[in-house]
């Protein structure tokens, strides 16, 4: 949908919009059918702090702005508060209700990864080509790791005598480079294709709204 509009604000608060019905009818009719509940869930919340993190870091793109190194100071303290309160929480055992998990969550997820978005631009960033690569392949990582990840740790428990803390670690090791080396695959084969496609839809519809007013 976000390939026809005009303007990156536009796209967001259309975003905005339909995930707020998902979210209201996912209250008002918790009985939904499990394949649309899905998409109810109030943690979609979180694609929305990403979504507006975009547009902030393409403003700054667009404008060149380039932090400096007390801004980088208080990145570094950013990433480590809401790293610590996650850790904090999760060591507690809490459990936080569902309604609550974008704000528990997501808020402090929203802060690391701003944090580091404002390292890079304060030139603190790791620019190699796998990092870059596994970064553009981070939302079919994020889609589709648990699937992956399940599917790895029970390839070891079928077929391998692993135990003990050892075991652990090699399994979480395994799984990892699999859910990654996955989601650089997925990116590369389905995400960009897809991605092109739109453009190539929002390149043609620019053509024909310059051919009709101009004439040509």
């Amino acid at each position: 949908m976000t390939f026809f509009m005009r303007s990156r604000f536009s796209s967001f608060f259309a975003v905005s919009l339909v995930f707020s019905i998902f979210i209201l009818a996912g209250a008002l009719f918790p009985e939904l059918p499990r394949g649309i509940a899905y998409f109810t869930n109030p943690i979609i919340v979180e694609f929305l702090f990403g979504a507006a993190l975009a547009l902030v870091v393409m403003e700054w793109r667009d404008r060149g702005v380039v932090l400096g190194g007390r801004a980088a100071c208080v990145a570094v303290a950013v990433v480590v508060l809401a790293a610590g309160f996650v850790i904090a929480v999760e060591l507690a055992g809490f459990r936080v209700p569902l309604v609550s998990r974008a704000v528990v969550w997501g808020v402090p997820a929203l802060m690391i990864v701003g944090g580091l978005v404002c390292l890079e631009y304060a030139g603190y960033a790791l620019k190699g080509r796998g990092v870059l690569l596994l970064g553009a392949a981070s939302y079919a990582l994020y889609l589709f790791h648990p699937v992956i990840m399940q599917g790895v740790v029970k390839l070891f428990v079928w077929f391998t005598p692993v135990s003990g803390s050892a075991g652990v670690v090699l399994v979480a090791v395994a799984a990892l480079v699999a859910a990654s080396i996955g989601a650089v695959i997925i990116h590369l084969t389905v995400e960009t294709r897809i991605l092109e496609a739109g453009r190539r839809i929002a390149r043609r519809m620019d053509l024909s709204i310059a051919r009709a007013r101009f004439g040509v």
